[in-house]
């Protein structure tokens, strides 16, 4: 369980720094964060769940990602050659919590002001 957690961590951060280094080559410059990683038992997919918190295409925006999904699996083999044997296949979903929870902030502030 322990090194589950570790490589879903591991791979969190590394896939956040491989769509900020990637941006705006693959990306068009959007800002996107990965929020989440949950590993199937095998290792085998990797759930990988992203925000888009400034962008309002975020339906374009995981179209463009899932389009780009194996040269983002090929690059996150090339950064982890040494410290992962196999490299999971991704999936990608929206996390929509970031702009829900601005959304139930602004209705609080409505209500208190």
């Amino acid at each position: 369980m322990i090194r589950k957690e570790q490589v879903c961590k591991l791979l969190q951060k590394e896939l956040g720094l491989l769509f900020l280094a990637q941006a705006g080559t693959l990306f068009d410059h959007a800002f996107i964060s990965v929020t989440a990683v949950y590993l199937g038992k095998d290792f085998g997919v990797a759930k990988v769940y992203v925000s888009f918190a400034l962008n309002k295409n975020s339906e374009e925006l995981i179209k463009k990602i899932e389009n780009q999904s194996k040269n983002i699996r090929r690059l996150l083999g090339n950064k982890l050659a040494g410290k992962m044997r196999r490299i999971p296949d991704l999936q990608f979903y929206r996390d929509d919590s970031v702009v829900n929870g601005a959304h139930v902030t602004a209705l609080i502030d409505q209500l208190g002001g």
